[in-house]
């Protein structure tokens, strides 16, 4: 159960230091990533699609973010993680893990 706190943790902070080489090791080859704002639930599917989204989404910014707490199911495989970004958005992910990967996102969106 720890193990996928800590993978989370490592993926995060390879995020905010933009190392995408260590960012993309911790994705399944075929994650499924779902973006749920109020308007629109845009899914992103697999590895590729997964790097390029988040790569433009960061393309000359520097924003980051912290994670100001997790809850962890009983497996220890689901890691619900409540983010909020350095300009005071915020987000709800849930992480489904799979052989020590992220197989499974869902954010929402709440700003």
């Amino acid at each position: 159960m720890a193990n996928n706190v800590k993978l989370l943790d490592q993926f995060f902070a390879a995020e905010n230091k933009r190392d995408w080489t260590a960012y993309r090791g911790y994705l399944h080859p075929e994650v499924m990533w779902f973006i749920h704002t109020e308007d629109a639930h845009m899914p992103v599917a697999g590895r590729e699609e997964y790097m390029d989204r988040v790569m433009s989404g960061y393309k000359d910014s520097d924003a980051t973010f912290v994670c100001e707490g997790v809850e962890v199911s009983t497996s220890g495989n689901r890691i619900v993680a409540y983010l909020r970004n350095s300009s005071g958005s915020r987000s709800v992910n849930i992480f489904d893990f799979e052989d020590s990967l992220i197989r499974w996102e869902h954010e929402f969106v709440l700003d």
